[in-house]
């Protein structure tokens, strides 16, 4: 990050913690503040203002469905990318996930978790799920990744470790093919 850029982060950082200070149970600016901390790369700091907002949420001080979504979508994104496993299915299956209709990259992010857990038919289920709803519009940014034979070749990975292997080698081909 660029100096102009750390100083941004930074001001951003000093303004959102004294909105944070004057207002502790507003769920957006505790959002807020664990996206700048994410874009200092502060994980730990980021990780507790999420979790925060979570807590939040779930106590029903919430947030719109917009930032809700974008909520579950920063956190179990990055709580994903430091394998953190167990935390993006508590997430995506606790009691805020089930206020909100999960979308399909957080079925997704659900199922790559459950993967790396070894939760192999949970796993498959979510990851169809995801296939299945990925062009359903959502209301927060996310990757491309739903639109890649990766996401065939996951499927396939845990149909053949459930002994699916019609469904399996069906899988492999689509993603062989790039589809």
């Amino acid at each position: 990050m660029c100096s102009s850029d750390l100083n941004k982060v930074q001001r951003n950082l000093t303004l959102l913690m004294r909105e944070a200070e004057s207002n502790p149970k507003d769920a957006y600016m505790q959002m807020q503040l664990g996206n700048e901390y994410l874009r200092m790369g502060d994980t730990n700091k980021a990780f507790e203002h999420l979790e925060k907002a979570v807590h939040l949420c779930e106590n029903k001080k919430g947030l719109l469905p917009d930032s809700l979504e974008l909520l579950l979508t920063i956190y179990g994104t990055n709580l994903l990318a430091q394998n953190r496993n167990e935390a993006v299915d508590v997430l995506l299956s606790g009691p805020l996930a089930k206020q909100y209709s999960l979308s399909a990259w957080h079925r997704y992010l659900r199922g790559r978790a459950r993967m790396l857990l070894g939760r192999h038919a949970e796993a498959l289920e979510d990851l169809l799920d995801a296939k299945a709803r990925r062009h359903e519009e959502t209301l927060a940014v996310v990757p491309a990744d739903l639109d890649t034979p990766e996401l065939d070749f996951m499927i396939g990975e845990l149909q053949a470790r459930l002994r699916h292997t019609d469904q399996a080698e069906a899988s492999f081909r689509i993603a062989m093919a790039g589809d």
